[in-house]
């Protein structure tokens, strides 16, 4: 029985807190295998971010904020940066073969993307930064429609894009 525990507590999410020293806002976090993930879109307003305007469908308090690609790089708190494309696959991996449900366990809400000064798809879709090297205006980057993750690559440069940011962590061992 404490072999099962054990291997419980390695492999289930395991929920903490995150609080970001430069502005005190407060992060649900959840630890999946050795990393901790941001289990809510960060918050931090950077020169450039922006987030949905007032009266429109949610607020800076459940969506985040949304970050140009030349920020979302840097925006993670000390000690956090952005998920690799490995680390997104193996996630999405684990939700596909039944081992977590990932859109619950990071609780991703669909709130959308700015693009070209204009927000859309609230409701829709999420997508977020990782990773990934811009290559003449192209990036891979993290789309969830509903409960269908995927990695893709176009160019966000020319669109404007802006998108949530969700920050990694690995466990000191």
């Amino acid at each position: 029985m404490i072999y099962l525990t054990f291997l419980l507590y390695l492999f289930l999410p395991q929920s903490q807190t995150l609080t970001d020293s430069r502005d005190g806002q407060q992060y649900q976090v959840v630890t999946i295998n050795n990393l901790q993930w941001t289990a809510e879109n960060l918050r931090y307003r950077s020169p450039q971010a922006v987030n949905w305007p007032v009266g429109a469908e949610d607020d800076c308090e459940s969506c985040g904020l949304f970050y140009p690609v030349e920020e979302a790089f840097g925006v993670c708190p000390d000690g956090w940066r952005l998920p690799t494309e490995a680390e997104v696959k193996a996630l999405i991996k684990m939700d596909r073969k039944g081992k977590l449900n990932l859109t619950d366990t990071l609780h991703i809400q669909l709130c959308g993307r700015h693009d070209n000064g204009e927000y859309g798809r609230f409701g829709t879709q999420n997508t977020f930064w990782i990773d990934a090297e811009l290559k003449d205006g192209y990036i891979t980057h993290w789309h969830l429609f509903g409960e269908k993750h995927e990695l893709h690559n176009h160019n966000v440069v020319n669109a404007r894009r802006k998108f949530p940011v969700r920050c990694v962590c690995e466990l000191d061992e």
